[in-house]
């Protein structure tokens, strides 16, 4: 696909294994907050001061 741009100072692999590396980091950082944010809100639903607060909200 960007066969056609080939230099021979450039090399192509190097921006398709960039895009990947960057695809990759950001589903980690999504899937790591993700699961980050839902451990502290089972934690907090557990915790001794949310039980008599949270009760009345859930």
């Amino acid at each position: 696909m960007l066969t056609p741009f080939e230099s021979p100072t450039i090399d192509i692999d190097d921006f398709y294994r960039a895009a990947w590396v960057q695809a990759v980091a950001a589903i980690d950082h999504w899937l790591h907050e993700k699961v980050l944010r839902r451990v502290g809100e089972l934690a907090a639903k557990d915790s001794p001061t949310c039980r008599a607060t949270c009760a009345s909200t859930n």
